[in-house]
């Protein structure tokens, strides 16, 4: 099975754009859909923590408002309005890591998500979100 990683820095400067990262996951879509087979399946996973703030003095603080209006606009199927987010909001409510998520949303457009799962804990809120492309 083909495996193609990409990195995509979420946690140092110079960060990716929010936008941009949606524009790879558009990018990533139209070289699936022009060069590869029409039956193949292709996962694209986006990996990170919702709110947190890793390696700071604000370790430990969730914005668990804000990460329910991600996942809230997740199920909704539009995640298209997660692009529009300021690199600003996603420092200052921990979701650096967003970014990861925002390509697979970037390739699938506006579908609705499931939440398989969700913990949140002392440090960070996790969840598991299925797009299906």
């Amino acid at each position: 099975m083909p495996i193609v990683p990409i990195h995509l820095n979420a946690n140092v400067e110079p960060k990716m754009p929010v936008r941009r990262c949606f524009e790879l996951g558009r990018a990533i879509a139209r070289i699936v859909a022009k060069k590869r087979p029409e039956n193949e399946k292709v996962a694209i996973i986006g990996t990170g923590g919702l709110s947190h703030f890793p390696g700071t003095p604000y370790y430990g603080k969730i914005d668990i408002d804000f990460d329910n209006f991600i996942l809230e606009t997740l199920k909704a199927g539009k995640g298209k309005e997660l692009a529009k987010l300021s690199d600003d909001k996603l420092e200052e409510t921990g979701n650096i890591e967003l970014r990861t998520w925002i390509v697979p949303v970037g390739a699938v457009g506006n579908k609705p998500a499931e939440i398989l799962e969700r913990q949140i804990t002392y440090h960070i809120d996790y969840a598991v979100v299925n797009l299906l492309f």
